[in-house]
């Protein structure tokens, strides 16, 4: 799997580069993401630089979906749908990958980072701004209920999964102990953020 991905990365840059090459402009994103992967291999391990190479890729393409083809998003009544699109960015994974290896402790770290994140972007997102295809709004459409709901719903779970995380990583009191300053100081930074606009709820 891990040489596929490396295999499937060097593909991706060699097209990037030869598109670049024949481009009068050459494209800013193959360019930026040359530059992010070449820093990827210079900085992290090879299963570390493939992990993160894999969540660009997929971001891009939720990226795509959201801006390219967010019309179909209204017509959607699959309950897992939203989270399923929201797990398409990536970026959870790539931080959590490189805080725990512990496969099992994992998916529960994904969804935590998630959902801290659906939470304290909220407002910003939402109210301050006009976004409507983030997870919260989709998730209140599927279910029949509110955004105000949904949003009480996340809190409840946030607590919920913490308490199940620690259960999960007990035998190991060092990961349990960083597991549980990750998810306070991702608060923490959420809390403290000027481009989330957290001190206009005070």
């Amino acid at each position: 799997m891990v040489d596929s991905i490396a295999q499937y990365r060097q593909q991706l840059l060699r097209l990037s580069s030869t598109v670049a090459e024949m481009s009068e402009e050459p494209s800013t994103v193959f360019s930026l993401l040359i530059r992010i992967f070449e820093e990827f291999d210079r900085e992290f391990p090879t299963a570390c630089a493939n992990k993160l190479f894999a969540s660009v890729v997929s971001s891009l393409f939720s990226l795509e979906l959201e801006y390219g083809q967010s019309a179909i998003f209204s017509s959607v009544a699959s309950p897992t749908f939203p989270k399923d699109f929201r797990n398409m960015n990536g970026s959870s994974e790539a931080y959590v990958y490189f805080l725990l290896p512990h496969e099992v402790s994992t998916p529960e770290l994904l969804d935590n980072t998630d959902e801290i994140n659906d939470l304290f972007s909220f407002y910003k997102e939402s109210v301050v701004g006009l976004e409507r295809e983030t997870f919260v709004y989709p998730k209140a459409r599927v279910d029949g209920s509110s955004a105000y709901q949904t949003l009480q719903m996340l809190s409840g779970e946030i607590l919920r999964r913490e308490r199940l995380i620690q259960s999960i990583l007990q035998s190991d009191p060092v990961l349990a102990h960083l597991a549980s300053m990750y998810i306070r100081r991702q608060i923490t930074f959420y809390l403290s953020s000027e481009r989330l606009r957290p001190s206009e709820l005070a």
